[in-house]
């Protein structure tokens, strides 16, 4: 059982983590991850370059923390959404409404977090001692997407006509659209999401 001291020195540590963490993402939303240094996040943060280097191996460690942060957060706030819809029979209407209220909460939560899912994008594309661990994230991503359309057609009571791995890169083209427009426009236009898809549902969805 962890002594009264050591549970403060976690507190502590945990505290200092999420200061470092906020403060690139600013830094990468800002200047982008390839700009953004380990000097300014520690400064940002208000701490030295020592301290960094004492909770996170390197500048990629931080980012791979961040981007799994981001994306259980995303997950987990679906999969509550997903448990408060009806269990029942539903017309296409309705499940491609209930889509995108999933979708819409699968947004980033700010633009500081849209920007810096874009950017650790491109930082993977431009850092090849990077791209490999980013790709290891990207199989862990679908794997979590695959979990929130699981649970989403169980809820309504159909299935997938298509393998699944299939319609979550379908759908996933379709959420990465929607980042994207929501970064350029600073709007989320859920009518127009419902929109897309009504067609591509009735495509990839049949009833048990």
């Amino acid at each position: 059982m962890p002594q009264a001291g050591e549970s403060q020195i976690s507190v502590r540590r945990e505290q200092t983590r999420e200061r470092l963490r906020e403060a690139a993402l600013e830094v990468f939303a800002e200047r982008g991850i390839l700009a953004g240094s380990v000097e300014e996040i520690s400064e940002r943060a208000g701490f030295t370059r020592g301290a960094f280097y004492s909770n996170y191996g390197s500048k990629d460690d931080l980012c791979l923390e961040l981007l799994r942060g981001l994306v259980q957060t995303q997950v987990g706030t679906s999969l509550d959404a997903i448990a408060r819809i009806g269990a029942s029979a539903v017309s296409l209407d309705s499940v491609a409404e209930q889509a995108a209220d999933v979708f819409a909460l699968l947004q980033p939560q700010d633009r500081t977090r849209a920007l810096f899912l874009a950017e650790i994008e491109l930082y993977a594309a431009r850092t090849p001692e990077f791209t490999q661990r980013y790709r290891e994230h990207e199989r862990e991503l679908k794997g979590a997407f695959a979990d929130v359309m699981r649970a989403a057609v169980d809820r309504v009571g159909l299935a997938w006509a298509v393998p699944e791995a299939e319609a979550a890169e379908l759908l996933g083209t379709v959420h990465h659209q929607f980042v994207d427009t929501w970064l350029l426009t600073g709007e989320f236009d859920k009518q127009a999401l419902e929109r897309l898809l009504r067609p591509l549902l009735r495509a990839l969805l049949v009833s048990r």
